[in-house]
């Protein structure tokens, strides 16, 4: 199997499995969002730590943990993890309580914020399809928002 079909694979399975973890955090309302996110943190440090032994590369991981490094590579990892922890609490917090739409707005509006900054503060420039992808998205965003009666606060 090509690099390209395992690529497309693992994309149409990645966004398979995330577009029904809703389902799955609806499901688990009755656990606290705090409890899903610290079962999910676990579990995911258990199947990510078994695959970097798995292929070997556990020397790798120390390197970058290690005293020796003065920590450098936590220094980067821990802003991110952070965030990313927040956003996966927000995310199964707004699942648990009926606010689907807004989660979901939410995901679609944090591609075009990053892609306005990108144009305004970095000088990067859309081309070609870009455009009409972003104005498009904007618009698809901006239609939801006013379905939906107010805008996505969480």
């Amino acid at each position: 199997m090509s690099e390209r079909t395992i690529g497309i694979l693992s994309l149409v399975g990645a966004y398979t499995i995330w577009g029904l973890s809703a389902l799955y955090y609806r499901e688990v309302s009755h656990v606290p969002a705090l409890e899903v996110l610290a079962h999910r943190t676990v579990w995911s440090f258990v199947a990510f730590f078994s695959i970097i032994v798995f292929q070997g590369r556990l020397g790798e991981l120390w390197a970058v943990l290690s005293p020796q490094s003065k920590w450098d590579g936590l220094y980067r990892i821990a802003p991110a993890a952070f965030f990313v922890s927040v956003n996966w609490f927000l995310f199964v917090f707004a699942i648990q309580n009926g606010q689907t739409l807004e989660a979901s707005l939410a995901y679609y509006i944090s591609p075009i914020m990053a892609a306005a900054v990108g144009w305004a503060v970095f000088s990067e420039p859309l081309k070609g399809f870009q455009w009409p992808a972003m104005a498009l998205a904007v618009v698809a965003v901006g239609v939801l928002t006013v379905g939906l009666g107010h805008a996505p606060w969480l």
